[in-house]
């Protein structure tokens, strides 16, 4: 079998009593130490500065514009 030939073991329950006992031949096993890191998702930061672009940009549409009246015309 597989399990020979690679040290492994094979583990098979046919009932509640087996499964225990498999259970606690696991948890006999070597225990290794796992190291946990954490994964951070980065967050699109784009979005203030669009923000401020497009509140800029409404702000230039809404203000009345201070035009300088023009002197071209004829004034009789």
């Amino acid at each position: 079998m597989i399990t020979e030939q690679t040290g492994g073991a094979y583990f098979r329950a046919t009932n509640t009593q087996a499964l225990e006992k498999i259970y606690r031949r696991i948890d006999a096993l070597e225990k290794t130490e796992v190291e946990q890191r954490t994964v951070l998702i980065p967050r699109p930061l784009y979005r203030w500065p669009l923000v401020v672009a497009l509140l800029s940009l409404l702000l230039l549409g809404l203000l009345p514009q201070h035009r300088i009246p023009s002197s071209g015309g004829s004034h009789g």
